[in-house]
């Protein structure tokens, strides 16, 4: 499958050019950006070619690169992924209450910060890849943005 997205005609700026993205890549750029150890694991069971050592060099290195990119937006990203942790995790103590963990032994104050852990790696897991593959696909233009983090290349 492939996704076709739509960016600014830089020439021109009078209409917008097609950008054709393969499924496989956009999952590749997820795998490295996320650092997913062993992205090949990965891959293949989503039916995806594995990688060779060259390539894998190469996407690195393009991870490096996108993920500095979305440097400048660390502060905004960090309060986005907790914002979503902390809805998810309320709905789901008031969906389910404190039947989800009870029959581990874990109390309710551990059921919530489990809960709050796991939902805040998934908001990020969706939000890195998503920002760092829509800079780079120049979906999203990056007009300067900054943080005033002092670790801003350290990005979570």
């Amino acid at each position: 499958m492939n996704w076709k997205f739509w960016e600014k005609n830089n020439e021109d700026f009078k209409g917008f050019e097609p950008v054709v993205v393969p499924s496989s890549t956009l999952f590749r750029w997820a795998l490295y950006d996320l650092g997913i150890e062993n992205p090949n694991r990965f891959a293949e069971a989503a039916g995806f070619t594995p990688i060779s050592e060259e390539v894998e060099s190469m996407e690195v290195q393009e991870s490096a690169k996108r993920l500095a990119a979305i440097a400048p937006y660390k502060s905004f990203i960090s309060m986005m992924i907790h914002v979503t942790a902390e809805i998810l995790t309320e709905t789901s103590s008031t969906l389910f209450g404190s039947q989800l963990l009870e029959a581990t032994g874990i109390s309710q104050d551990e059921q919530v910060e489990i809960l709050f852990d796991m939902y805040a790696h998934i908001a990020s897991a969706t939000l890195l890849p998503a920002l760092s593959a829509a800079l780079d696909l120049g979906i999203i233009v990056n007009p300067g943005a900054f943080t005033t983090d002092k670790d801003s290349n350290d990005i979570f």
